[in-house]
């Protein structure tokens, strides 16, 4: 078997023939959609063929023919790249194309020259005219090719245990590509109010903030245990307390609560925030009642007005407002 050294990230595109991942001291059969971390090594069989697809973008064929490094006791580090893969890989792996030895040495003389500090191309003048390296350049030739390369949209992950640690293989197959969306939520605040016990309260709740779109309602989550509140979608609120406090004595004081959310144009709700409104206490009048009583002309009527009520406190005393016309 042929060892080779993967110089970057790389994925396994296919596999013809037999290959190996190197684990530590074990190996485990190389199958496509492998990721294979770099510095990581495979073993390929006499007749075997492994395509890779680096990080980079770029891609290489790997087999009994491949061959950089003339050290005997080096494995070879995996740093061809191939111009085009053609899409024949179900076909019988006779018919599949080969490069040949003398093409694999053009390329390799090509890369040493590039990796020498050697000109060897005519200087070229800088668009500006003049350099920024103290008047060396280079200079390449780019040609468009129309090939492309899409990613994959999702992704699943298989994994075994081997020596006390983990190797993971990630099939890039199925890797969803919205997976790394952050949707931020608005933030919502509490707040407090205050009105007395005869008073209806109008209100908004705070303005809430979204630091990726637009706050577009408010809604109520929980009401009010006593009184009765109004709630719009614009955050306003009408607290109107009724009859429900008219025990509080003068000055006595009750909260009542209710709960809210805001909701940004994506969707996105806040976390449920808190309105306390505290009722005070006023002074409830007596309530006194009317009454009627009978005599003759004669007799004298001893009698008592009917008991009045307070629901915040007690009735003292009585008072004449109007007299009898006659008697």
């Amino acid at each position: 078997m042929i060892t080779f050294v993967i110089p970057q990230q790389a994925q396994v595109i296919s596999v013809n023939g037999k290959a190996e991942y190197i684990l530590e001291q074990e190996s485990q059969s190389l199958e496509s959609g492998y990721e294979i971390a770099a510095g990581g090594k495979i073993e390929v069989t006499s007749g075997a063929q492994v395509i890779l697809k680096y990080a980079d973008g770029s891609q290489v064929i790997i087999d009994e023919h491949f061959k950089v490094n003339d050290d005997a006791d080096t494995p070879d580090v995996a740093m061809d790249v191939l111009d085009e893969i053609t899409a024949s890989s179900d076909k019988p792996e006779q018919e599949k194309p080969q490069v040949s030895d003398d093409v694999l040495a053009e390329i390799r003389a090509i890369q040493d020259l590039i990796l020498s500090d050697e000109e060897f191309i005519d200087p070229v003048s800088t668009a500006a005219g003049s350099a920024s390296d103290g008047g060396r350049s280079s200079a390449i030739s780019v040609a468009r090719t129309g090939a492309e390369t899409l990613a994959h949209a999702e992704f699943e992950t298989e994994t075994f245990m081997q020596a006390g640690q983990s190797k993971i293989f990630v099939d890039t197959s199925m890797i969803d590509a919205s997976a790394s969306e952050t949707v931020n939520v608005p933030v919502a605040a509490d707040a407090t109010a205050t009105t007395d016990e005869n008073s209806v309260l109008s209100g908004d709740v705070p303005v809430a903030s979204d630091v990726d779109g637009t706050v577009e309602s408010y809604q109520l989550v929980t009401n009010v245990s006593a009184g009765s509140l109004s709630f719009n979608a614009d955050g306003s609120y009408t607290f109107t307390p009724g009859n429900d406090f008219d025990d509080l004595a003068v000055n006595d004081s009750q909260d009542v609560s209710f709960t809210y959310t805001a909701t940004d144009n994506d969707g996105g709700v806040s976390e449920a925030k808190t309105i306390t409104i505290t009722v005070t206490g006023t002074n409830d009048v007596p309530v006194a009642a009317d009454a009627t009583a009978t005599t003759d002309e004669n007799s004298v009527l001893s009698g008592d007005v009917p008991v009045a009520s307070d629901v915040d406190g007690t009735v003292e005393s009585y008072q004449l407002v109007t007299n009898v016309s006659a008697g």
